[in-house]
């Protein structure tokens, strides 16, 4: 699962940083081109661009060659780019918000806690720190199955037993286990102020999550 997590961390700051995939060994935007002249520069800490103060020691090490594989040392690399720019273009800009605001706590956040059911709790956390972020770089879904084992896992009570209700209506409405489910893209609610109400659990069919099948009704009451 920590792995999923990860890539669920570097895909956004793909997306951002190279729009088109032009192979495994390559970039093709300015940024991607100009990460290759940063590879013998020092390494800068996510810290030190927010607050502006370096360590020496920090600035001996060396990083070594990108890879395009190692999405964190990209991070890091754009990082340093944005250091010796004199003018960093708006893209630049951007990208260097996502790293410090979303991207570098995410990582830090799914290497503690790593388990299916904090999934949708990194994504309250991932959507909540990018609402800063430009409309058309938040093309995000959040899936109402994975929704519902974050709820069922919420330390306050009566959002575990809404979980369990809606799983347990959900498995009464729903079809027999012969037939495919649909998925519907629920609209994600950049204003909520509770990772419970990111979507309007009203406007489409709500579906159990099929980690629980082998979990009768009885058995997900008593886990609340």
């Amino acid at each position: 699962m920590d792995y999923l997590l990860t890539s669920f961390n570097e895909l956004p700051l793909r997306h951002l940083f190279e729009r088109k995939c032009s192979g495994p060994s390559s970039y093709t935007g300015d940024i991607g081109r100009n990460l290759k002249a940063c590879e013998k520069l020092p390494l800068v800490a996510f810290n030190t661009i927010s607050s502006g103060v370096g360590s020496s020691d920090l600035a001996k090490l060396q990083p070594g060659a990108l890879n395009l594989a190692r999405w964190l040392k990209t991070a890091n690399r754009i990082l340093r780019l944005f250091a010796a720019t004199t003018n960093p273009s708006n893209e630049l800009i951007t990208l260097i918000v996502f790293i410090l605001r979303v991207n570098a706590p995410s990582w830090f956040l799914i290497k503690v806690y790593h388990s299916i059911k904090d999934g949708a709790r990194h994504l309250w956390h991932f959507l909540s720190s990018s609402r800063s972020l430009r409309k058309k770089y938040r093309d995000v879904i959040a899936a109402p199955e994975n929704m519902l084992l974050d709820m069922l896992n919420d330390e306050r009570y009566h959002i575990r037993t809404l979980a369990a209700r809606r799983i347990i209506k959900a498995r009464e409405l729903g079809p027999d286990g012969n037939c495919v489910r649909r998925f519907v893209i629920p609209t994600v609610d950049f204003g909520a102020t509770d990772n419970v109400d990111l979507i309007d659990w009203q406007a489409f069919y709500v579906t159990p999550p099929p980690v629980l099948r082998q979990n009768s009704s009885h058995e997900l009451l008593k886990i609340i």
